[in-house]
Formats: C-alpha cells, structure tokens, sequence
C-alpha cells in the first residue's frame, strides 16, 4: 500500500508526497527489519526464522536501492 501511494505520486508529480512517503518507507523498513530479525528465532521451523531473515532483508535492500535510483531520477528533471 505504501509503494502504490509512492508509485501514484511519482506518476502524476507530487514530488512533496513522493519525499514523504520515501522517508516512510525508509523508516517502516527500519523497522521491520530488526522486528523480524529479533523474531525469526522463535519460529517453530528454524528454516523458516532463517528464510524470513534472509527475505526480510532482501526485501529491506531492494526497497533502499528503488528509491535510491527513483530519487535520483526525480532529481535529474
């Protein structure tokens, strides 16, 4: 829901709405990670604490890496 806000105000330029829901998303993934990591543990399948780590993170690393480069192509126009 987040990215389809972010995503909708990059389509029809709100660039203010686009800065503030990327500082929502960084911050939310802020967040989730550390909350999943310190959870992961407790799962009753130690391989799925492990796949919800490693997907938590690569979920966390792309959603840095899109708004990085969507932020450097708001800034180029």
């Amino acid at each position: 829901m987040l990215w389809a806000v972010a995503l909708w105000a990059l389509a029809n330029q709100r660039t203010a709405l686009v800065l503030a829901m990327f500082a929502v998303l960084l911050l939310y993934t802020g967040w989730i990670i550390p909350a999943v990591w310190r959870a992961a543990p407790s799962a009753r399948t130690p391989n799925l604490g492990v796949a919800a780590r490693g997907l938590t993170v690569a979920w966390g690393l792309n959603t840095v890496l899109v708004i990085f480069f969507l932020t450097l192509q708001l800034v180029a126009q």
